[in-house]
C-alpha cells in the first residue's frame, strides 16, 4: 500500500510541474481584453511597467508618461516588447495579459 501512495504522489508532483512558469501555474484565464481604455487599464500597465525610465527628463528619448506620448511611440512599444527587448533584465516583466489588452487597445483605436 506504501508504493502506492509512493506513485501516486509523485505522479501528482510530476504532473503539478508542467506549468513553464508562474503565471502559467496560477493562471485562471480572467484576462479581460474587452472594452480596454487607457484610463482603466493601460495607464496602469504603462506606470507600472514603463514609466520608471520612461518619464520627462530621462535621456533615453521616449516619454510614456502620458496618453499623447503613448501614442505617438506605441507602434515601438510593440516592437521593443514583441523583440523582448523591453522591459530591461531586471525590471518587472509585461505578463502575457497584459500585453494582450494593451493590443485590443491599440485594435479599438486606443480609447481614452
Amino acid at each position: 500500500m506504501n508504493k502506492f501512495y509512493y506513485i501516486f504522489f509523485l505522479t501528482i508532483f510530476y504532473l503539478s510541474c508542467t506549468n513553464s512558469n508562474e503565471e502559467d501555474a496560477f493562471l485562471n484565464n480572467d484576462c479581460n481584453t474587452e472594452d480596454i481604455n487607457y484610463l482603466s487599464t493601460v495607464r496602469q500597465i504603462v506606470n507600472e511597467k514603463c514609466v520608471a525610465c520612461h518619464l520627462s527628463g530621462t535621456t533615453n528619448g521616449i516619454i510614456l508618461e502620458d496618453y499623447d506620448n503613448l501614442v505617438i511611440h506605441i507602434e515601438n512599444v510593440f516592437y521593443q516588447i514583441n523583440s523582448d527587448l523591453m522591459p530591461p533584465i531586471g525590471s518587472l516583466e509585461i505578463t502575457e495579459c497584459e500585453i494582450n489588452q494593451m493590443e485590443s487597445w491599440y485594435e479599438n483605436e486606443m480609447p481614452l
